[in-house]
């Protein structure tokens, strides 16, 4: 094993590296079971949505942001508003809370940056669909630090609050815009594909093979 591996600090995005998820209104929707509106925002993305970017970084509570949900698509109630956020999530990739297990067998530390919002962490840290979220010991988000991937002051906080030097860290993500951005910070980063199997990437990303 190189000697870089024994030394780092493997930190994990979440969406679209542990678990799936889905990013267009219009496939959201529909996995949700609330029949299509006719507003332009459903064509578009969540990143689309100036009230799920407010959400993300906790400038508005959960309320607020289901409420604006809620009006956009014109859903019944809040009740259905949560249902299609909820919906942004979809299943954890095979194989990587095997990856996790592995890296914390073998004394190496584990963490979280991911652009995330009150519901969606609830459901990765808490509904037991997601044991790799759980497993990871140090969980860290956008809401909880203000700012969003890939701004640069999101990946100094986290140095700040963790404690990690920036040559310490293997950051995977699946956006080349944070991969980009971490590598300009110092962070050693890998890209994963979340079209090809992610288990296998991950393995290569943190030298465990």
């Amino acid at each position: 094993m190189a000697s870089w591996v024994l030394k780092m600090k493997a930190v994990f995005d979440v969406g679209k590296v542990l678990g799936n998820a889905q990013f267009g209104w219009r496939e959201i929707l529909a996995t949700s079971g609330e029949s299509y509106q006719d507003h332009p925002l459903a064509n578009g993305q969540i990143s689309d949505f100036d009230a799920y970017l407010k959400y993300e970084t906790g400038e508005i509570s959960t309320d607020s942001y289901l409420e604006s949900l809620q009006e956009v698509f014109s859903l019944t109630s809040k009740e259905a508003a949560f249902r299609v956020h909820a919906s942004i999530l979809l299943e954890e990739f095979d194989g990587v809370q095997e990856v996790i297990q592995r890296l914390h067998t073998q004394g190496i530390e584990t963490a979280t940056l991911s652009n995330n919002n009150p519901i969606h962490w609830q459901l990765f840290t808490s509904s037991g669909k997601y044991p790799s979220v759980e497993l990871i010991q140090h969980k860290l988000v956008s809401f909880q630090l203000g700012f969003m991937k890939p701004d640069p002051r999101i990946f100094s906080d986290f140095c700040k609050v963790t404690g990690w030097a920036p040559s310490e860290i293997v950051f995977v993500d699946d956006s080349p815009k944070n991969i980009e951005t971490a590598i300009s910070c110092g962070w050693r980063a890998k890209r994963i594909d979340p079209s090809e199997p992610v288990a296998e990437q991950l393995i290569r990303a943190f030298g465990l093979e």
